[in-house]
């Protein structure tokens, strides 16, 4: 089995689970359409009631489907294979110009997948479910069957809002007729049990959902972040607890919570550090939510004058009304190309990258200037000046950070993902440095 393949029993699951959710609405549909709409409402109370709960939990339900299947047709996005960036400066013409500003590990080389063979942009992350780097990668949906990134996400949103919808148009139903059952039989009839149950459970489940990914919206943040800031927390507390306890307690993945970026000041490239808490790549609710709509989830792009407070509440109101996002979804998921036009094939590449990766937000870039200004910072390792200026201080430097994960921990075999020299061969296995979301 190759390194990027799920195991065998991981795939049956991913795959059964999907399954076992459509015969579980299959199950619903007749306990809610037939017992509860035909048995009860219409046989006993109103037919027009029971025509409106067909209606409006059929409604639910095929919006519901539409969005689940429109997120396998988008996909979850897709990044291009991207050549190793020219550090040090070479005519060749196959390497990519360095930005003035790209994410790197803590001795200042830039992150390299070795099963994508490909450098990876922000927030960018290779799944072994999808078989390529994935732009944005919030999480893999177990309940849905595939990866959520940058392009499907704002149909997983609208899956999750109709999901929930589906469900309380049939628990307000079935609270209301529930009683004259009862009354009527002497005993509830067997199938609302079932519907109370399930009821109860997917309103709880997807409405958490709904409002943790509704509040990443407003911030810009991703399943994955979350991921890394509770193994930040988990490892703390192995590291604070008595000596005794860790020999019982199995050792955490090991996550110091410690990003870096490579920024070019004068002639050299410096390396800033920075926690997995700060919010670098949040533009503010009003954009975010706009970048969502009309600019296929990506945070850059857009010219400032187009983040009017009137496109934010038609955002708001696309967000919540099924249909109208569907042509922008598709009609955004694609990047533009960059202009033949416009300044040499490096440059062009140099565009290219950049415009598949993250934007910094200014209030980030000043604070990591100001770092600079203080000399926060330090040279990237692969730029040849004496020993002592190449890297921090040993008591200064944070662990090196293992392989990220996709939501549960992988090992480094698993991702392929690690840190290397761009002159090195992705087939190098010697090097010290491992990968980091």
């Amino acid at each position: 089995m190759t390194g990027h393949q799920s195991p065998i029993w991981s795939r049956v699951v991913k795959i059964g689970v999907p399954i076992g959710v459509i015969f579980g609405l299959a199950y619903i549909d007749f306990a809610s359409f037939y017992s509860l709409g035909y048995q009860e409402i219409y046989k006993h109370h109103s037919k027009g009631i029971a025509v409106a709960l067909w209606v409006l939990g059929g409604f639910s339900q095929f919006v519901m489907f539409l969005y689940w299947i429109l997120m396998f047709v988008i996909g979850p996005g897709k990044s291009p294979v991207f050549q190793p960036l020219n550090l040090y400066g070479t005519d060749d013409p196959n390497l990519i110009p360095c930005p003035d500003i790209f994410p790197c590990d803590e001795y200042g080389y830039p992150e390299y997948n070795s099963n994508a063979r490909s450098i990876v942009t922000a927030r960018t992350f290779y799944s072994k479910d999808m078989g390529y780097m994935v732009l944005k990668f919030d999480h893999f949906c177990l309940w849905i069957g595939t990866v959520v990134g940058e392009t499907n996400y704002l149909f997983f949103m609208k899956y999750c809002q109709w999901f929930l919808t589906y469900f309380v148009v049939i628990l307000i139903f079935l609270i209301r007729y529930t009683p004259s059952n009862i009354g009527r039989g002497g005993e509830i009839n067997h199938n609302f049990i079932p519907l109370y149950v399930m009821c109860g459970m997917w309103i709880l489940m997807i409405g958490a959902l709904f409002g943790t990914h509704f509040y990443y919206i407003v911030i810009n943040k991703v399943t994955l972040d979350q991921v890394s800031e509770n193994q930040k927390r988990s490892f703390e507390r192995w590291q604070n607890s008595h000596k005794d306890d860790k020999k019982k307690r199995p050792k955490p993945r090991e996550e110091t919570g410690w990003r870096y970026i490579n920024v070019k000041k004068d002639n050299l490239r410096l390396v800033v550090q920075y926690g997995i808490n700060d919010r670098v790549y949040d533009m503010g609710a009003k954009k975010n939510f706009i970048n969502l709509v009309y600019n296929g989830n990506r945070n850059h792009g857009l010219e400032e004058s187009f983040y009017t407070t009137q496109k934010y509440f038609v955002a708001l109101a696309i967000l919540f009304i099924p249909f109208v996002d569907i042509y922008n979804g598709f009609k955004y998921a694609k990047r533009p190309p960059i202009d033949p036009e416009i300044g040499s094939l490096q440059e062009r590449k140099r565009m290219e990258f950049e415009s598949y990766s993250c934007k910094l937000n200014d209030d980030f870039l000043q604070h990591v200037y100001g770092k600079i200004e203080r000399k926060e910072c330090y040279i990237a390792q692969y730029i040849r000046l004496p020993q002592e200026h190449q890297k921090p201080p040993e008591d200064e430097r944070e662990p090196q950070k293992e392989a990220s994960t996709e939501i549960k921990s992988e090992t480094k075999s698993e991702t392929g993902s690690e840190m290397v020299s761009p002159l090195k061969n992705s087939t190098e296995s010697g090097s010290p440095r491992s990968s980091q979301q």
